[in-house]
């Protein structure tokens, strides 16, 4: 690998690793903001003062909304790192700003209505996502594309 290339990798690696430590921030906030909002305050609090209706209205909701947001735009479902790098790799697929933001609310959703996956699945595919976008908006060799991806999720 040239010395420029290994430049190049080193910027957009800090631009990737700021932004999506700024896109996660942000997730973590909107799930804990879901989260509060769903269930009137602290989930750990409340829920076993809530009616059972209602914690199964919510989460049977939840899954509603976001299975609508998967029907508009199936890039918002569920990724594995590997799978959206080998995507990728292939042009079978591309991501977007819009997806990117999807991707960012469905998980929110998920996570906030307490659907059990935890948060490290949709923060690594969203790391791989802003990877993706960096590595397209400064056009870097197509061998960088699965660095840049590792480097992001």
């Amino acid at each position: 690998m040239s010395v420029s290339k290994v430049k190049q990798l080193f910027g957009v690696s800090f631009l990737i690793g700021t932004f999506t430590g700024l896109a996660i921030s942000f997730y973590v906030f909107l799930s804990k903001l879901v989260a509060y909002a769903f269930y009137l305050g602290d989930p750990f609090e409340t829920i076993p003062r809530l009616p059972f209706w209602y914690v199964a209205f919510v989460t049977t909701a939840s899954i509603l909304l976001v299975n609508l947001i998967i029907l508009h735009n199936d890039r918002a479902k569920e990724y594995g790192v590997r799978e959206i790098a080998q995507a990728l790799e292939e042009n079978k697929i591309t991501f977007t700003l819009g997806d990117l933001a999807l991707k960012i609310v469905a998980s929110a959703i998920s996570i906030g209505s307490g659907f059990a996956v935890g948060n490290e699945g949709p923060s690594a595919a969203i790391g791989a996502m802003i990877a993706y976008r960096l590595h397209s908006f400064f056009r870097l060799p197509r061998e960088l594309l699965k660095v840049a991806i590792g480097v992001g999720a």
